[in-house]
């Protein structure tokens, strides 16, 4: 048998991570070497009884892992932190993404330290209590070695005996080592070995004789010898290592606990807590004393702001915000306030644990990262990889008084609008030579009166038609037959395209597979591969190039047209129509790296060093362009592209192997030589143009990325003698963008109301990452849990519609409603008679028209730096320069309200008005073209609008409400409420146990509902606090009265209560209820309750953890929500 074992060996670039030891008043500290934030890992192969000299002769750079990065990768690999990760260049990060344990043979490392709440072992006494869990440790291999801090003593004196120690056993199969090493942690506790301490902040943390949370894949032996910041004073003696000679351990054969042994050990480890909770409370007070004596002092808050502080970080430790102190190793203190107020200056840099602060101020044992504007700290504290986002503010609660950020416009009917619609088409297609567009929103008609005059108009002159996608050119071919069957209407295709969802559907062109491998990359595929080809040159028809020739007199193409020069369609069309939004097609946003500058671009005069020094170190890349290259720019640039250009494209003809020339084309990196010679074109338009202008806008320096914007130009629709008039039509349409393309374009505006009944929700965006890990995110068990129920409370939201409402489309995130396309399987479920979408694929689709209900969960919200990116693309050329900060900024803005009342809710947005109307063409028109997907236009009844996303939309709101409140949906009372025949229901526990059992089990369980709505308390009260319930979405009124004898007496006791509707009068309710008891009544008092619209002082945040103002008297004990009270 063989006995090699597999590990992996790490080297830190920057710093020691081995163990620092120095002396204060003559003890000797200890203190945690800098984390491994840039370095090398090396996968390792040696036989285990060498495993002794590794271990002697790691140096202060080195550490050992014995979870193993994937076979891919090669022996060596970089690593860089969480975030940071390129896996194609094998650069990756030591994380439970990459480093796992394998299916080879590796090495359990078993880890003893010494504490003063636990028990001592010796190597022996623990070997022999690890043998009594799993007797096969006895017949295995072993390796024991002191601890590196067992070798650090005084000089002249010996080391201290009892120091920890480290246990290294060879496996068999290292696969299952994670779930081994907590197996013996729990075995250790069942045993009574397990204890509990007091973490800094006064946190419980669980502990036995062996380090529970090493047996991770990702975790790093420190191995390394110490670094002495006492050289006179302190030694180090190598410790001494015992090799027991025995067999590799077979993990498998350890039972798993019982479904007994895991509850008794979960009752074992609450009375461990139970029996330090004095220490737990003392050490808690103590670390809130010292915090809030902190912020104080720092930043000259008040105790009480400071105590508030402190508090909510307690409840909420994955999120620090506020004036919470930051300790930075370079001397810094500053609150996250203002760290996030200048983020560049900090990113990167080290700092103390943000949560542990003062009381452990070790050096580099944390890093904050801008993150792409989700800022956020990596801390390594505590030798697990633990994120803290950062926030200025945690609350993002709504706010209430704030005016609607959309006016509510000038309605027309939509017998009005689809006239409007036909006319002003026509007047356009028959009388005008000008570029004009129609603003209207979706499901008015626009395509019917489209394709009505192209039908017509076409007869006589050839029209163009461009879309976003086949199957929509396609649909509008077919309703121009119907009405014209004479007409020749043509959808051009590529040569590579096919209909995936018709099987058989072919490409047109039959060298398509040599086409895809080299398109896009500039060559002339008509003369480089038709002229060339049998089926064009010889007898047989290229069906490709037949379309082009069969005399069309109406063309359709695809958006990406609109950029290409005409080849084969040289005539230019009568008419031109672009349909929906386009702009994306025409602008490209592209990513190299600096280190590809430093390699392709030519540095004679010096041009390569330049844009690298100022991309790097974010220097103005044109001022340093032109204080460079005053006198010679033009030749600079010029021999720089001439260099670029010798990486020409390898020749092809219609016969070549399409694997071999693609292969060749990314050996000879043409991709990388093109995007390289994009971007000296813009840097010299840039400076040629913008004499004035410092920083480059078309080339830019994100995170480790150098982005590289372009716009197309339209040049298909004149020549030098003519011009085709262009009809843009398209709900989302934007005049500033639009006229970048089209000079002199006019616009119609059409406004039509939805017939919908709107809900929309204050409290949450119900951002993606809720539900689903950020890109990098760790593995943490907790976050996994608040993930899963989240998407149980959207789920148990969409089953309580689908109750009340029926078959609905739901629209949300592609990763919630699953894509087919990207292999993506649903989080969220969906009944078989209902559908769903996903943003960024439903614009132009007419199949969900019968939909009477639409469930939107959040928003289109794309990162801050695409979206300037894009607006870069668009306006680089303006001469009102771009304001692109990288930073996103926050306002409020209002909902508009049917009934006039004014909330609103913070908004991301961006500081110049341009880049915001690109993120709000990404995202609030995105949503609203989801809603607009059942046609609410042409809807005879109100359809049903639930839109989960606290995002305002220019889209009238008929019921504000909150995520609790939907997923609640409906209490018992308000089900009994539905029962009755005319909404009155007496609140007595005797007569709603005795009359809707099926409801309330007992009397007991009525006063607890009637307990949880607030109807207990006494009407004087409810009018004096103005408490404000509703139910069923109704106005309800709460009577208090008495039952009146056959004598004319009322009945002793409190008076009685009930619901009752608004619309009724108080002599109704009267009647209802003497027919209900067969009794006369006696109304003693009534107050009105609902309004509408809840307002708890809850802000369910982004990472779904919710807050509540504990100061308001009104507690809702099941809710365990503090509700605020309005004045009706």
């Amino acid at each position: 048998m063989s006995t090699k074992v597999y590990f992996t060996k790490y080297t830190s670039f920057q710093n020691p991570i081995s163990k620092f030891y120095s002396i204060n008043n003559g003890r000797i500290e200890k203190e945690f070497g800098l984390p491994l934030y840039k370095g090398k890992a090396e996968r390792v192969s040696i036989n285990f009884e060498d495993f002794p000299d590794e271990l002697n002769s790691a140096k202060r750079r080195q550490a050992f892992g014995y979870g193993l990065y994937d076979t891919k990768f090669p022996d060596e690999v970089d690593i860089v932190v969480t975030g940071k990760e390129e896996p194609e260049q094998n650069v990756i990060s030591r994380s439970s993404k990459f480093f796992k344990y394998r299916q080879l043979p590796g090495i359990l490392m078993i880890d003893h330290d010494t504490d003063e709440y636990g028990k001592v072992f010796t190597p022996d006494e623990l070997l022999e209590l690890l043998v009594s869990i799993d007797p096969e440790i006895a017949h295995s291999a072993k390796i024991i070695r002191g601890s590196v801090s067992a070798g650090v003593h005084l000089k002249n004196k010996k080391p201290i005996k009892g120091s920890g120690f480290h246990i290294y056993i060879p496996v068999k199969n290292a696969s299952n080592l994670k779930e081994y090493g907590e197996l013996l942690y729990k075995y250790l506790w069942l045993k009574g070995h397990g204890y509990v301490k007091p973490s800094s902040n006064g946190s419980p943390l669980y502990r036995a004789p062996i380090d529970g949370v090493v047996f991770r894949g990702e975790r790093i032996d420190i191995v390394g010898k110490p670094s002495l910041l006492n050289k006179d004073d302190l030694v180090y003696k190598q410790p001494k290592i015992n090799h027991c000679v025995g067999k590799f351990l077979d993990t498998s054969k350890l039972r798993p606990l019982s479904k007994e042994e895991n509850e008794r050990l979960e009752e074992i480890r609450a009375s461990a807590k139970e029996k330090v909770k004095h220490i737990l409370r003392k050490t808690r007070a103590k670390w809130k004393k010292q915090k809030i004596e902190e912020i104080m002092y720092e930043f000259g808050i008040t105790k009480e702001q400071a105590k508030k502080l402190v508090e909510d970080i307690l409840k909420h430790e994955g999120t620090i915000h506020g004036e919470w102190p930051l300790y930075f190793d370079n001397g810094s203190i500053v609150s996250v306030v203002k760290l996030l107020e200048n983020p560049e200056k900090y990113d990167g840099l080290t700092l103390a644990d943000p949560i542990d602060g003062l009381a452990d101020r070790k050096r580099g044992k944390a890093k904050f990262w801008w993150n792409n504007g989700n800022p956020i700290i990596i801390s390594l504290s505590h030798g697990i990889e633990k994120i803290y986002n950062l926030s200025k503010d945690r609350k993002k609660q709504y706010k209430e008084g704030v005016e609607p950020y959309y006016e509510r416009p000038k309605y027309i009917s939509r017998e009005e609008a689809q006239k409007q619609m036909r006319e002003v088409v026509s007047e356009w297609m028959n009388n005008s030579n000008d570029h004009f567009a129609i603003t209207a929103p979706a499901g008015i008609g626009k395509t019917t009166a489209i394709v009505e005059e192209v039908a017509k108009y076409a007869e006589h002159h050839l029209v163009e038609i461009y879309v976003p996608r086949h199957d929509l050119a396609n649909e509008i071919r077919e309703n121009i037959l119907k009405i014209n069957t004479n007409l020749n209407v043509t959808v051009i295709r590529g040569r590579a395209y096919r209909d995936e969802k018709n099987q058989n559907d072919l490409p047109l062109c039959k060298k398509h597979e040599l086409i895809d491998s080299i398109a896009g990359y500039g060559y002339n595929i008509y003369e480089d591969v038709c002229m060339t080809c049998p089926f064009v040159s010889g007898d047989m028809q290229c069906d490709y190039l037949k379309q082009y020739s069969n005399n069309s007199q109406v063309r359709i193409y695809t958006h990406t047209h609109l950029a290409l020069t005409r080849k084969l369609d040289t005539d230019l069309p009568k008419k031109a129509i672009v349909d929906e939004r386009f702009f994306t097609d025409l602008i490209e946003v592209n990513k190299t790296r600096i280190r590809h500058i430093e390699h392709y671009v030519d540095n004679k005069y010096g041009l390569k060093d330049v844009i690298c020094n100022a991309l790097q170190y974010d220097k103005p890349l044109l001022s340093e362009i032109r204080e460079h290259f005053p006198d010679n720019l033009n030749l600079v640039f010029s021999r720089a592209q001439k260099k670029l250009s010798e990486n020409k494209l390898p020749d092809v003809d219609s016969n070549t192997d399409p694997e071999t020339i693609l292969t060749q084309i990314k050996n000879n990196k043409i991709r990388t030589t093109q995007l390289l010679s994009v971007m000296l074109n813009q840097l010299q338009s840039e400076t040629d143009m913008f004499p004035e202008r410092q920083k480059s806008l078309t080339v830019r320096s994100i995170e480790d990325e150098v982005v590289v914007v372009n716009r197309k130009t339209i040049n298909r629709f004149h020549t030098k003698y003519s011009k085709t008039p262009v009809l843009c039509i398209d709900a989302d349409y934007r005049q500033q963008i639009a006229k970048i393309f089209f000079h002199g374009i006019k616009n119609f505006r059409i406004d039509v109301e939805r017939n919908a009944h709107v809900t929309q929700i204050l409290t949450t965006t119900n951002a993606k990452s809720r539900g689903i890990p950020r890109k990098n995110a760790k593995d943490i068990e907790s976050d996994k849990q608040a993930k899963k129920n989240y998407i149980k409370n959207l789920n148990k939201i969409i089953e309580n519609i689908y109750t009340d409402y029926g078959p609905y489309l739901l629209i949300s995130y592609q990763y919630f409603v699953g894509n087919k396309k990207n292999d993506i399987l649903p989080l969220l479920n969906t009944h078989k008679d209902c559908e769903k979408i996903h943003f960024g694929g439903l614009r132009g689709i007419d199949k969900y028209k019968h939909f009477d209900t639409v469930i939107v969960i959040g928003r289109n919200q794309i990162p801050l730096h695409e979206v300037e990116s894009q607006a870069a693309a668009l306006w680089w050329d303006s001469q009102k320069e771009l304001v692109l900060t990288g930073k996103p900024f926050f306002e409020c803005r209002g909902h508009l309200i049917r009934d006039g009342k004014k909330w609103g809710a913070d908004v991301m947005i961006c500081k110049d008005a341009r880049a915001q109307l690109v993120q709000e063409l990404q995202r609030e028109c995105e949503t609203l073209q989801g809603i607009d997907r059942v046609r609410l236009i042409h809807a005879k009844n109100k359809k049903n609008v639930f839109i989960l996303c606290n995002l305002p939309l220019d889209i009238t709101v008929d019921h504000i409400t909150t995520q609790k409140e939907l997923i609640k949906w409906k209490s018992v009372i308000e089900k009994a409420l539905l029962s009755t025949d005319n909404g009155v229901l007496p609140l007595s526990a005797e007569y709603l146990a005795k009359h809707f059992s099926y409801l309330f089990s007992s009397e007991s369980k009525v006063k607890r509902e009637i307990e949880r709505e607030s109807l207990s308390e006494t009407i004087e009260y409810l009018k004096a606090s103005k408490k404000h319930l509703v139910f069923n979405n109704k106005d309800y009124y709460l009577y208090t009265y008495k039952l009146i004898d056959a004598e004319g007496k009322g009945k002793q006791g409190k008076p009685l209560k009930a619901l009752a509707p608004q619309k009724m009068t108080s002599n109704q309710v009267r009647k209802s209820l003497g027919r209900i008891f067969s009794m006369d009544i006696e109304i003693v008092d009534s107050t009105m309750l609902g309004l509408m619209d809840i307002k708890p002082n809850i802000s369910e945040t982004d990472d779904y953890q919710e807050q509540y103002d504990r100061s308001d008297k009104h507690y809702d004990s099941q809710l365990d929500v503090y509700y605020i009270t309005l004045e009706e």
